[in-house]
């Protein structure tokens, strides 16, 4: 009977195993430098009934450093797609389930990825880098974008959880006291640096601005992400170092706005993962 590598990894049979191993490790048996605080499979194919040789006692750092590892993958782009897919996996646990769902759905039959990616690869425990190998090869198979596709849901799946957290903060500004819809206008409006209209008073082109604004500006909330779309904003429409800062455009409002007066906000857009055919939907 194949054991599931989620039941199994909570089960009291690993946790004393686990426990055993570690103070007859007491040290990471990568660096030989720290204490060793984690067990890592080196293998699953005797999962339940491991041999010493299966296991490694580890520090975290090594530990996350090994699940860090690239996939092989010989194509860069979709190489780097992965990475980036795994970090969102690394950091979001929540969204890894929800992707992995999605991707289930639409490829496999709604088949386990997990226990898949075992199947396939029971040798390995890597289990992030061997899906991203597994979407890689099955979409050369299959002609399709699996990679790229788990990519997109990451970010949606990210966008939608900044926007129910900026929500449930507003909603807290408000006191639970009745407003009425002036109060609101000068919300949204201090909130997002834009003027405030009711999907009924804009028309198809502002519908049509509006959600590439409010895709970019979720991104652009992140410090990171800004000091990045600038780079890139930078690197490919405009010349010289820093031009931005240097400029008065510092923040994201007035460099959105920069972009958006010369042309450039829907290349950002995109580059950002953004899909135009989405954004017309329902117009």
């Amino acid at each position: 009977m194949t054991i599931k590598y989620s039941e199994y990894i909570d089960s009291n049979e690993w946790k004393i195993k686990s426990r055993e191993y570690l103070l007859d490790h007491p040290i990471c048996e990568i660096c030989n430098k720290h204490k060793s605080e984690e067990v890592h499979h080196t293998s699953y194919k005797r999962m339940g009934d491991e041999l010493n040789d299966d296991l490694r006692a580890l520090c975290k750092r090594c530990h996350d450093g090994i699940h860090a590892f690239p996939p092989y993958i010989p194509d860069d782009i979709q190489r780097n797609k992965a990475l980036k897919i795994m970090q969102y996996f690394r950091r979001y646990p929540g969204i890894k389930t929800l992707v992995l769902n999605e991707v289930s759905r639409k490829y496999y039959n709604y088949e386990f990825m997990l226990d898949r990616a075992a199947k396939i690869s029971d040798e390995t425990s890597l289990f992030n880098q061997n899906l991203m190998e597994m979407f890689y090869q099955d979409g050369i198979d299959r002609d399709e974008d699996i990679i790229e596709f788990a990519y997109a849901e990451c970010i949606r799946l990210n966008i939608q959880a900044k926007r129910n957290t900026l929500a449930k903060k507003n909603a807290s500004k408000v006191n639970r006291r009745r407003i009425n819809k002036d109060e609101i206008v000068e919300i949204i409006h201090h909130t997002t640096g834009f003027p405030y209209k009711t999907k009924d008073e804009m028309t198809k082109d502002e519908i049509y601005e509006n959600r590439i604004k409010n895709f970019v500006m979720s991104f652009l909330s992140n410090k990171e992400y800004l000091a990045n779309s600038k780079r890139f904003a930078n690197n490919e429409f405009y010349d010289g170092k820093m031009y931005f800062n240097k400029n008065g455009y510092v923040t994201k409002e007035q460099f959105y706005k920069k972009l958006k007066d010369d042309g450039h906000h829907v290349k950002l857009f995109i580059e950002l993962g953004g899909k135009i055919e989405k954004i017309t939907e329902e117009i």
